[in-house]
């Protein structure tokens, strides 16, 4: 270890070691395999469209890739559901492929689907980071916006257009058309609202939640992409989109891939008071109210103010085996938190998801009522909505 006094001589000298400077990669549109279409401006990818779908739920799924034959089509697969049908999902396969003349890039996604499938959304769709597009421009047939730098709601546009026009806040990077060959659902989405900071851009099938893709139908996304000065496109990567491996050998320290708190551990905040435990579960100290000084308190303590720290449960994670419950709830309680929301539950209580009705799943049900029951147990309050998804 060096001295402190010579760190600074060290930096400096490390600074000044001539390194290798690697070609910058080309500007243009690159095919990738999963069906992606990577667009490199000025040394840095702004554009990455994948094949993607989503479940009624909104649970989203991107595409696998399929082996690729040299210089033919991208092919990948979108396994839907895979969680709830481990053995065989349903899937959508497709393919890639696109061909640049004459300055515009002809580009076509195909998604046949294997089996039958209930779908909210099927595109292709590309995630940019604020800086690449905060004060630039959206344009459709029918509408025009500009990214704003300071969230105003997600909802940009939504709709069926022919065209679609990126221009990017950066001038040298110029501005992008998409030209659809039917007309196309388009989606501008800004991802603030989920604590993301990115722009979605979705282009692909209309969601139709209640009516299921069929087996062997098929949806075809085809497009030119444009810009004034041209596009150029390549099959094969350019070094900075070409996947790096990493490899462990026998410097390499393994390290536990799951580390729970010790319990009386100096990070165990079970005894902290925040809850009040198995000797004292929730309700036993009376209703939680608000004091004439604006505190929360139990009705039996009014002069012992609370605080709650919760989280959210959304989804599956209502719905665990009771062994994965209890071992969620212990660790919420040693982390210091005593407050849980119960939230985007009520999807889940019908198999499958999202069925109208009452006709609830009963081992549904019982995971939910042991989740809730050991909330209470261990002095976890719970706060829910009545209606959400």
């Amino acid at each position: 270890m060096l001295p402190p006094w010579l760190v600074p001589a060290a930096i400096l000298l490390l600074a000044a070691i001539p390194l290798p400077l690697r070609a910058a990669d080309p500007d243009g549109l690159y095919g990738g395999e999963g069906g992606r279409l990577h667009l490199l401006l000025g040394g840095v990818q702004v554009c990455d469209l994948a094949p993607y779908a989503a479940d009624p739920g909104w649970t989203t799924y991107r595409a696998k890739a399929l082996p690729t034959p040299p210089g033919g089509p991208f092919p990948y697969v979108l396994e839907i559901g895979a969680k709830e049908k481990p053995n065989k999902p349903p899937q959508i396969e497709g393919a890639f492929q696109a061909e640049a003349k004459d300055g515009t890039l002809h580009a076509t996604w195909t998604f046949t689907a294997k089996d039958e499938v209930a779908l909210a959304a099927l595109a292709v769709v590309s995630d940019y980071g604020l800086p690449d597009l905060v004060g630039g421009s959206w344009t459709t047939d029918t509408a025009t916006g500009v990214f704003p730098a300071l969230f105003g709601g997600a909802h940009l546009f939504g709709g069926e257009t022919r065209t679609l026009t990126l221009a990017y806040p950066n001038p040298s990077r110029k501005v992008l058309k998409f030209t659809f060959a039917q007309p196309t659902s388009v989606t501008v989405q800004d991802n603030r609202q989920w604590d993301d900071a990115t722009f979605t851009i979705r282009l692909g099938r209309p969601g139709r939640p209640n009516v299921p893709m069929q087996a062997a139908e098929r949806f075809t996304l085809t497009m030119d992409l444009s810009s004034a000065d041209g596009v150029v496109y390549s099959h094969d990567l350019p070094e900075l989109l070409r996947p790096v491996t990493l490899k462990a050998d026998d410097t390499w320290v393994p390290l536990q891939t799951e580390v729970d708190i010790v319990p009386g551990s100096a990070l165990d905040l079970s005894g902290a008071g925040f809850t009040d435990g198995p000797c004292g579960p929730c309700g036993s100290k009376g209703r939680v109210v608000a004091t004439p000084d604006g505190h929360f308190a139990f009705a039996d303590e009014l002069s012992n103010p609370r605080r709650f720290y919760g989280v959210n449960l959304c989804f599956g994670a209502n719905y665990l085996p009771k062994e994965g419950a209890d071992r969620l709830l212990d660790r919420l309680v040693a982390l210091g938190y005593n407050t849980i929301r119960i939230h985007h539950y009520e999807s889940g209580l019908t198999t499958p998801p999202h069925k109208p009705g009452f006709d609830w799943d009963p081992a549904r049900v019982d995971q939910l009522d042991y989740l809730m029951a050991g909330c209470a147990k261990r002095g976890l309050w719970i706060t829910t909505d009545l209606f959400v998804s």
